[in-house]
């Protein structure tokens, strides 16, 4: 994943760089270092933006059915 991949991905899901990195354990330098040679090096990555993607769609409509 291209680091400009990466922060689209953040952007579409309103999570600042600095949330990222708080929320998965690594120092905020480390995830801006990512942005030199424009390339997101951990695999993990990608699967976690996808699974923190599923999981907010999934808090959003649990609140819709709640107010229900």
């Amino acid at each position: 994943m291209s680091y400009d991949e990466f922060s689209l991905r953040l952007k579409n899901l309103k999570l600042s760089k600095k949330e990222f990195a708080e929320k998965t354990g690594l120092e905020a330098t480390s995830v801006t270092n990512w942005k030199q040679g424009n390339l997101v090096k951990s695999s993990w990555v990608k699967s976690w933006l996808d699974n923190y993607e599923k999981a907010k769609k999934f808090d959003e409509l649990k609140a819709i059915i709640k107010d229900f």
